[in-house]
């Protein structure tokens, strides 16, 4: 005669659980992040490593996990995505310290673990923006830009 609609035959502890679940997620996801020494940056001064950055993640995803093999076939790579020709060198160089980055060119991407691909060559007051494999930037202090980057003098002198 009168029939229960789903929401009715779920019992109370199912909604309880179903609630502390919900309590639990916002929790996570409101304190994830916090207290790491990473620092995730925006704007104008990021967008020139972003976009290198997001570029050489597509190449590796369209090469079968392979990084580019040097930088005039990393170029040609972004002129056929699309990309202004006549604004391409100014991706490659930081608007920070006014130098070419340092890109990683035939590294091995195994997955396992963030391979930095790019780097700000000076950076400005005693910081560097860093581009990791998965299109990620940050902005590193000199400590951790030496943990990131341990081989950064044989990187720059190439």
């Amino acid at each position: 005669m009168f029939q229960r609609t789903r929401f009715e035959t779920i019992g109370f502890s199912t909604l309880s659980w179903m609630w502390r679940c919900l309590f639990c997620l916002v929790t996570c996801v409101s304190f994830s992040g916090c207290g790491s020494e990473a620092y995730v940056p925006s704007g104008k001064e990021a967008e020139h490593l972003r976009q290198l950055a997001v570029n050489y993640m597509q190449f590796i995803t369209m090469n079968n996990g392979q990084s580019p093999p040097s930088e005039a076939i990393f170029k040609q790579f972004i002129v056929r995505r699309g990309h202004d020709r006549a604004k391409l060198e100014e991706m490659f160089v930081s608007p920070r310290d006014s130098k070419p980055y340092v890109v990683a060119y035939n590294v091995p991407i195994t997955g396992s673990s963030a391979v930095i691909i790019a780097y700000e060559q000076d950076g400005v007051d005693g910081t560097r923006y860093v581009a990791f494999d998965d299109g990620g930037v940050e902005i590193a202090d000199e400590e951790r830009f030496k943990l990131l980057v341990p081989n950064a003098k044989a990187a720059d002198s190439n």
